[in-house]
């Protein structure tokens, strides 16, 4: 069993996703943010590894997935990674308890030792 402290983090954690996601619904997809934060970017004009990511997750949130695909591949799982987590805290401070990891274990195509 969770005490209460882990409990309200777990809540937390679900509450934050959930605004997370909700924010990329509601924000501009091509423009979610009003200046550039990306400072390799402001500074030398290159694109770095999350160049577009942002942009990549609101478009998903507006449902263009495939402009969202175009602008970063990796923006799906992210949002995805944020939509489980969130899932994942809200279910484990309801139940009061972790949920197994094994679950996810037989998901995931791997065995045991971690061999495809």
């Amino acid at each position: 069993m969770l005490d209460p402290a882990v409990r309200g983090r777990r809540l937390g954690t679900a509450i934050l996703c959930g605004l997370l996601l909700t924010m990329a619904a509601s924000l501009p997809p091509l423009h979610p943010l009003p200046i550039d934060l990306c400072l390799l970017h402001r500074l030398t004009g290159l694109h770095c590894v999350s160049c577009g990511l942002t942009r990549s997750i609101c478009l998903l949130a507006h449902g263009r997935w495939r402009e969202s695909l175009a602008m970063h591949p990796a923006g799906i799982l992210v949002a995805a990674a944020i939509f489980v987590e969130g899932l994942r805290g809200a279910v484990e401070s309801v139940l009061g308890r972790r949920l197994p990891y094994g679950l996810l274990l037989r998901l995931l195509p791997f065995d045991r030792a971690g061999r495809p």
